[in-house]
Protein backbone atom coordinates (compact mmCIF):
# COMPACT_ATOMS: atom_id res chain seq x y z
CA UNK A 1 0.00 0.00 0.00
CA UNK A 2 2.90 2.07 0.85
CA UNK A 3 4.67 1.84 -2.44
CA UNK A 4 1.58 2.65 -4.62
CA UNK A 5 1.40 6.61 -3.38
CA UNK A 6 5.41 6.97 -3.22
CA UNK A 7 5.24 5.26 -7.13
CA UNK A 8 2.65 8.22 -8.08
CA UNK A 9 4.97 10.93 -6.50
CA UNK A 10 7.85 9.33 -8.05
CA UNK A 11 6.50 9.56 -11.67
CA UNK A 12 4.79 12.92 -11.13
CA UNK A 13 8.18 13.95 -10.09
CA UNK A 14 10.36 12.79 -13.33
CA UNK A 15 7.25 13.96 -15.08
CA UNK A 16 7.61 17.46 -13.67
CA UNK A 17 11.06 17.59 -13.95
CA UNK A 18 10.95 16.54 -17.56
CA UNK A 19 8.35 19.60 -18.12
CA UNK A 20 10.74 21.94 -16.72
CA UNK A 21 14.03 20.99 -18.95
CA UNK A 22 11.94 22.04 -21.84
CA UNK A 23 12.50 24.67 -23.65
CA UNK A 24 10.47 27.49 -23.94
CA UNK A 25 11.55 28.94 -27.00
CA UNK A 26 11.28 27.30 -30.91
CA UNK A 27 14.32 26.88 -32.63
CA UNK A 28 14.89 28.88 -35.22
CA UNK A 29 13.01 27.11 -38.29
CA UNK A 30 9.94 26.97 -36.26
CA UNK A 31 10.26 30.78 -35.19
CA UNK A 32 10.86 32.28 -38.45
CA UNK A 33 7.49 30.19 -39.73
CA UNK A 34 5.93 32.51 -37.42
CA UNK A 35 7.00 36.35 -38.48
CA UNK A 36 5.36 37.57 -41.32
CA UNK A 37 7.31 38.25 -44.12
CA UNK A 38 6.08 41.37 -45.97
CA UNK A 39 3.90 40.17 -48.76
CA UNK A 40 4.86 42.19 -51.61
CA UNK A 41 8.51 42.24 -50.33
CA UNK A 42 8.52 46.01 -51.01
CA UNK A 43 8.66 49.31 -49.15
CA UNK A 44 5.26 50.65 -47.73
CA UNK A 45 3.21 47.62 -49.44
CA UNK A 46 -0.10 48.33 -47.27
CA UNK A 47 -0.14 51.70 -48.64
CA UNK A 48 -0.33 50.72 -52.19
CA UNK A 49 -3.33 50.11 -54.25
CA UNK A 50 -4.44 46.34 -54.31
CA UNK A 51 -3.73 44.78 -57.69
CA UNK A 52 -4.81 41.35 -58.85
CA UNK A 53 -1.37 40.35 -60.26
CA UNK A 54 0.53 41.33 -57.13
CA UNK A 55 -2.21 39.85 -55.12
CA UNK A 56 -2.08 36.55 -57.08
CA UNK A 57 1.70 36.37 -56.84
CA UNK A 58 1.66 36.79 -53.06
CA UNK A 59 -1.27 33.81 -52.42
CA UNK A 60 -3.06 31.78 -54.72
CA UNK A 61 -5.47 33.20 -56.89
CA UNK A 62 -9.07 33.09 -55.66
CA UNK A 63 -12.45 34.53 -55.14
CA UNK A 64 -11.41 35.86 -51.84
CA UNK A 65 -8.51 37.54 -53.33
CA UNK A 66 -10.06 38.64 -56.17
CA UNK A 67 -12.51 40.35 -54.08
CA UNK A 68 -10.31 42.03 -52.33
CA UNK A 69 -9.58 44.03 -55.56
CA UNK A 70 -12.89 44.89 -56.61
CA UNK A 71 -14.52 45.27 -53.05
CA UNK A 72 -18.17 43.59 -54.22
CA UNK A 73 -19.46 40.88 -55.37
CA UNK A 74 -21.27 41.97 -58.38
CA UNK A 75 -18.00 43.44 -59.89
CA UNK A 76 -16.13 40.38 -59.03
CA UNK A 77 -17.77 37.71 -60.61
CA UNK A 78 -18.21 40.27 -63.53
CA UNK A 79 -14.22 40.83 -63.42
CA UNK A 80 -13.69 36.60 -63.09
CA UNK A 81 -15.42 35.42 -65.91
CA UNK A 82 -12.96 37.83 -68.03
CA UNK A 83 -10.33 36.31 -66.62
Amino acid sequence: MAKTPFLCFALISLWAASAVCMSVFYSSPKAHMLLRSRRANSFLEELKAPSLERECIEERCDFEEAKEIYQSKESTVSHCFIW
